[in-house]
């Protein structure tokens, strides 16, 4: 009749080689259910993305669009003003010296 200590024994170091992959292939399991659902919820969001959110970026779009427009008028009149300023300074300056300004030089 065969020991049962002996076997016992000899049954001990087989299992614990076995937690390690048993461990391994529990993980790997999980690893790869979670990469599928993360893609079929990617795959959902993209669904989403198409329908959902393209008049939320038109709007954006369009706010963006009139805050530039106001902004280049802004410049444009601030520009102006700069112009008409400059040539007001060189008006009093020809008043007093009309001589101390060369032109090209």
């Amino acid at each position: 009749m065969p020991n049962i200590a002996g076997i016992l024994a000899l049954m001990v170091p087989i299992v614990a080689l076995f937690i390690p992959i048993v461990a391994i292939i529990v993980s790997h399991n999980r690893k790869m259910v979670e990469l599928r659902m993360q893609h079929e919820l990617m795959m959902r969001g993209q669904g989403q993305l198409d329908t959902g959110a393209v008049p939320g970026l038109r709007d954006e779009f369009a706010t963006l669009r009139e805050s530039l427009t106001a902004h280049a008028m802004s410049l444009d009149e601030n520009m102006k003003a700069l112009g008409s300023r400059l040539t007001a300074i060189e008006n009093k300056v020809n008043e007093k010296d009309p001589q101390s300004i060369r032109l090209g030089e």
